[in-house]
């Protein structure tokens, strides 16, 4: 990390030299403060007699970047922690260089992915810190068309020793493609390769691919779905060893949302499930996001984490309703209740889940916000996921987030 940071400043000093008269060079410092207090019962973990739990948990990010002509340098530390735990060690979020060409942009280094919001692939984590990866990234966009492509290696720790030919590592490698028409709708795929522990020779390829809509042509309605469908090997590592599935599943996550004074939408996420026999049969039925959001989705409380191992992989669909006050002087509010139905098995309904969230920005860096959050179990939920006696969770949270941005130009000479 120290290395990055000291190719960084001389980043600046650097462009100046090779400047051209009247050019410049342009210095964006970015900021990122959150402080969030936490209260709450049975939130992320089954239901039962818990003791609640109070906490404060911080998120800070400082970013510096360095712009000549076509070419962006940029770095991002990262550190995350809860208040009173011991501390960690700040680290590297992103730090990357960007250089634009009239035939597209190239961004390498280690940069964080959002695509949407978030279903399969999330930047702007809700823990502590944030996701990144290490990856190529090439954009096109043309007035009618553009163009996303990712190709990236991941280790499965930061640990893991460098890449040596023939050696077992578990790196797994994804490309992404993502193609859009018109704004409004378009295909996306994913490749990933997983590579055996113990064969480094053995890899096990994976196929996400689907289609997406970002909006309809009306004022009225508003619609963002998108559907995709799984197949190829998926491989899961236990301990020290791993084993290989065939893998079948599909997903869907979709909104529409109707815009009157007080816009209200219906929602339905969906993901596929296990039966009770495809792991004995080397089969996956389960959908894997890939590196989605695991807060938000099938309620704000994350009740049902993205693994969706709180339903021993048999699925989850999420029938929403939404209702949305117009922003007024910088405050909004919004609520949802959200119905939970297992995909697989006997299919019941697991439980509800009631949200509301108000916001508040008095200025534009500054962001206030309080969610609460309810769950009611029902008795099937006793049955097919875990024995509890508790019915209810809540889940209560206050945050304060501060993110302002500083942009300085230096003429070269």
């Amino acid at each position: 990390m120290r290395k990055t940071l000291l190719l960084t400043f001389l980043f600046a000093p650097l462009c100046s030299l090779w400047a051209q008269e009247g050019d410049s060079i342009s210095i964006a410092a970015s900021l990122f403060y959150r402080a969030r207090g936490e209260f709450h019962a049975a939130y992320h973990q089954p239901l039962g007699d818990l003791t609640p739990a109070l906490f404060i948990s911080q998120r800070t990010e400082a970013g510096l970047s360095l712009r000549y002509k076509q070419a962006t340098c940029y770095f991002n530390i990262q550190d995350g922690r809860v208040w009173g735990a011991r501390a960690v060690t700040p680290s590297l979020l992103e730090g990357w260089f960007d250089y634009k060409t009239p035939f597209g942009e190239l961004r390498l280094g280690r940069q964080t992915i959002q695509i949407t919001d978030g279903w399969l692939f999330m930047a702007g984590r809700y823990g502590k810190t944030g996701l990144s990866h290490d990856a190529l990234r090439y954009t096109l966009v043309r007035p009618k068309f553009d163009l996303l492509a990712y190709g990236m290696a991941n280790a499965s720790s930061e640990k893991d020793p460098p890449y040596q030919r023939d050696k077992p590592h578990n790196y797994k490698y994804m490309g992404v493609l993502r193609a859009r028409l018109l704004q409004s709708f378009g295909f996306m795929g994913v490749v990933d390769v997983a590579q055996d522990l113990k064969q480094a020779k053995r890899h096990y390829p994976r196929l996400t691919a689907g289609l997406f809509v970002e909006k309809l042509p009306t004022e009225l309605l508003s619609l963002k779905a998108e559907a995709y469908y799984q197949t190829g090997e998926a491989y899961q590592v236990k301990k020290d060893d791993g084993t290989s599935f065939a893998v079948s599943a599909f997903s869907l996550h979709s909104k529409l949302l109707v815009r009157t004074k007080f816009p209200f939408g219906v929602g339905v996420d969906w993901v596929s499930g296990d039966e009770e026999d495809d792991a004995a049969n080397g089969k996956q039925h389960h959908f894997d996001r890939l590196s989605g959001s695991g807060h938000g989705f099938f309620g704000w409380m994350d009740y049902f984490s993205l693994s969706l191992s709180e339903v021993q992989g048999r699925g989850l669909r999420d029938y929403s309703v939404w209702l949305y006050t117009p922003r007024v002087k910088g405050h909004a509010a919004e609520c949802a209740l959200h119905t939970l139905q297992q995909d697989k098995g006997k299919s019941p309904i697991l439980g509800y889940e009631f949200d509301v969230k108000y916001s508040f920005t008095p200025t534009k860096d500054m962001r206030l916000e309080a969610v609460c959050g309810a769950f009611y179990a029902t008795p099937a939920y006793k049955e097919q996921v875990v024995p509890t006696e508790g019915k209810t969770g809540y889940f209560v949270t206050f945050c304060v987030q501060y993110a302002p941005r500083f942009l300085h130009t230096l003429p070269s000479h």
